[in-house]
C-alpha cells in the first residue's frame, strides 16, 4: 500500500528533483501530481485527494502558508510538509497552527527528505490501519444487527434506528445455495463452512469489482442477503455470480430480488419472501432451514460464532504481513507465518480447514496488493478443491505450509526483479556517505530491508561484503586525493571517513600493499 503525494513548487527543477528522489528511494509514496502554485494545487487536491502535500513556502499567487490553511480547513485528512529557506523559517512557523507535519530547510539533504517522508508514511499507515480496524468492527456489528433482524432476534433499539438511516431505500437480494453436495464433487458435510467461506470470498471479490455499493450478510450456512444501493448493473452481477460459482465449485445458486427496503422492520419479511420464492422455484429441493423455538433462539453472538467467515482474521493477518514487509523484517515475517501454521494443531478438522484457507487467503491478498500478482477466482477455487478432501491434521498443515511457501517464493521473485534497483540505491548511498560512518545497518534501513537479508543480497549481487565494498570506495577516493591534491595524510583520512589516520594508513596498506606516503611517492 502506497501513500499518495502531491508536489507543489514554482520551480520545475525542484519538482523534478523531488520526484526523482521519491521514485528512486522506494519510499512508499506514489506521486499523483505536481503543481506550480497554491491555486493550481487546490485544483489537483480535488482531482486526486492526496494523503500528503509537499509544498514550497514562497510561490506566486497562493503561497504555501495559505495552501496549508486551505488544506487544514477543507481536507483535514491530507498532511502537509513545507519546504522553507532560512529567511522564511519564522514565517513558516505560522503554519504550525494549520497542522503542518514538518518543515524541510532548503537545501534539503536527501537523507533528511527520506527520513521525514518515511515518518509521515508510517503515521499514515498506522492511521489507515486503525481506521480499517474500526471499519471491520463496524461491519461486524452491522451484519450482526441485520442478521438478527432477518431472524427476528432481539436488537438494541438504537442500533436498529441507526441502521434504518443507513440502509433505508436499498434493494434486498437473497442468494440461496441449492445444494452444497453436487454429484460431480465429493464434498462432505464437514466441508460446509469451508464451502460457505469459498462462496463468500468469490462473492465479495466480484462485488468489489462490480462497483456496486452495499453490504453482504451471511444469514445462515446456505443463505445470504445482499443490501445494495439501487443499480441497473445488479442483475448482471447476480447472473455472473451464479455462473462463476457453478463453474468453479459446481455449486448451484438461486437468486431473488425481494424489493426495496422501507424500515428495518421489513427485513424479516423480505428475507422470508426470498425463501418462499426459492420453494416455488425448486419445489422438489427443500432448502435447509435453521429454526429455533422461542426459548432456544440463538443469541446474536452465537450466530456470529457459527457463521463468522473469518474476514476479521484475514484482515489481521494481512495487516501483520504488510507491516513486516514495510519494515523489511523478512526473518520476523517467516517466524510469524510459521506460528500461524503451528496454531492449526489440535483444532477440529473442519475448523482447521477454515483457518488454513484463511491463512492462504491473507497471503494471497498480500501478493495481489503488495507484489502486483494478478490472481483469478480460479486460483481460489483450485485451493478449495485441494483442501476439502484432506482429513488428516498433518496433511492440512502441510497444505498450509505449501501456500505460505508459495507466497515466500513469489516475494523472492519480486525482490529479485527489484534487486538491481535496491543494490543500485545502496551503492549510491555509499557514494554519498562514505565520508561518514556509513554502516551496514544504515544502508539496510535506507533500502527498507532487514540487516541479514540486505547483507546477503549485497554480497550476492556485488561479489563482496558491504564492509569490503565501502573500504574499496574509500581507498579509491583516497588514491584520487593523493594523486591530485597536496592534502596531508590525516586530512585525506578524515575526508574519506576515517577519524584515526593510523587506522586509515593500515587499511590503505592492506588494500594496496603500499602505505599512503609510498603510493604518493610512486606517482
Amino acid at each position: 500500500m502506497k501513500g499518495t503525494l502531491l508536489i507543489v513548487d514554482d520551480e520545475p527543477l525542484i519538482r523534478k528533483g523531488l520526484r526523482k528522489l521519491v521514485e528512486s528511494n522506494a519510499l512508499h509514496w506514489e506521486i499523483v501530481g505536481e503543481a506550480s502554485n497554491g491555486q493550481e494545487a487546490i485544483v489537483k487536491l480535488g482531482d486526486h485527494a492526496p494523503d500528503l502535500v509537499l509544498t514550497d513556502i514562497r510561490m506566486p499567487g497562493l503561497d504555501g502558508i495559505q495552501l496549508a490553511e486551505y488544506i487544514h480547513r477543507n481536507r483535514p485528512n491530507t498532511a502537509v510538509i513545507i519546504l522553507t529557506g532560512h529567511r522564511d523559517f519564522e514565517y513558516a512557523q505560522a503554519a504550525l497552527r494549520f497542522g503542518v507535519k514538518d518543515f524541510l530547510l532548503k537545501p534539503c539533504p536527501e537523507k533528511e527528505v527520506c527520513r521525514i517522508l518515511t515518518e509521515v508514511y508510517e503515521q499514515l499507515y498506522a492511521r489507515l490501519r486503525a481506521r480499517d480496524m474500526q471499519n471491520e468492527e463496524r461491519r461486524r456489528m452491522e451484519e450482526n444487527v441485520l442478521r438478527s433482524q432477518m431472524l427476528q432476534l432481539p436488537v438494541p433499539p438504537m442500533d436498529a434506528e441507526r441502521l434504518t438511516e443507513a440502509y433505508n431505500g436499498m434493494d434486498a437480494w437473497c442468494v440461496c445455495v441449492i445444494s452444497y453436495f453436487p454429484k460431480s464433487k465429493a464434498y462432505r458435510p464437514e466441508d460446509l463452512k469451508l464451502l460457505q467461506f469459498s462462496i463468500m470470498n468469490i462473492m465479495q471479490e466480484l462485488f468489489e469489482q462490480s462497483g456496486l455499493q452495499g453490504r453482504i450478510v451471511s444469514v445462515q450456512v446456505n443463505q445470504f442477503v445482499l443490501l445494495l444501493n439501487p443499480s441497473q448493473s445488479a442483475h448482471s452481477f447476480f447472473s455472473q455470480l451464479v455462473t462463476i460459482i457453478e463453474e468453479l465449485l459446481a455449486i448451484p445458486l438461486f437468486t431473488h430480488y425481494s424489493g426495496r427496503l422501507e424500515g428495518m422492520g421489513a427485513l424479516h419479511q423480505m428475507y422470508q419472501e426470498g425463501l418462499e420464492a426459492y420453494d416455488k422455484a425448486h419445489p422438489s429441493s427443500s432448502l435447509q432451514r435453521f429454526t429455533y423455538k422461542q426459548e432456544e433462539r440463538m443469541s446474536t453472538a452465537a450466530i456470529e460464532g457459527n457463521l463468522d467467515l473469518n474476514y476479521s482474521s484475514i484482515k489481521t493477518i494481512l495487516n501483520e504481513v504488510m507491516s513486516f514487509i514495510l519494515l523489511g523484517k523478512s526473518s520476523e515475517l517467516q517466524q510469524y507465518a510459521a506460528s500461524l501454521v503451528r496454531a492449526l494443531q489440535d483444532k477440529p478438522i473442519a475448523e482447521m480447514k477454515l483457518e488454513a484457507l484463511t491463512i492462504a487467503s491473507a497471503f494471497q491478498e498480500t501478493e495481489r496488493r503488495e507484489l502486483g500478482v494478478s490472481l483469478a477466482q480460479e486460483d481460489f477455487a483450485a485451493r478449495v478443491s485441494e483442501l476439502h478432501p484432506l482429513q488428516q491434521p498433518a496433511a492440512i498443515m502441510a497444505w498450509t505450509e505449501k501456500q505460505v511457501e508459495r507466497f515466500f517464493a513469489e516475494w523472492s521473485r519480486w525482490l529479485m526483479l527489484n534487486n538491481d534497483n535496491l543494490i543500485g540505491r545502496a551503492i549510491r548511498f555509499i557514494e554519498q556517505h562514505y565520508m561518514d560512518e556509513c554502516t551496514l545497518a544504515q544502508a539496510a534501513e535506507h533500502v527498507h530491508l532487514s540487516l541479514t537479508y540486505f547483507s546477503n543480497l549485497f554480497k550476492k549481487d556485488t561479489g563482496e561484503s558491504f564492509t569490503n565494498y565501502v573500504t574499496k570506495v574509500r581507498v579509491d577516493k583516497a588514491k584520487m586525493l593523493l594523486r591530485n591534491t597536496g592534502m596531508k595524510i590525516a586530512e585525506i583520512a578524515e575526508a574519506v571517513g576515517y577519524a584515526d589516520p593510523n587506522y586509515f594508513a593500515a587499511v590503505f596498506k592492506q588494500t594496496t600493499k603500499q602505505s599512503p606516503s609510498e603510493f604518493r611517492k610512486g606517482l
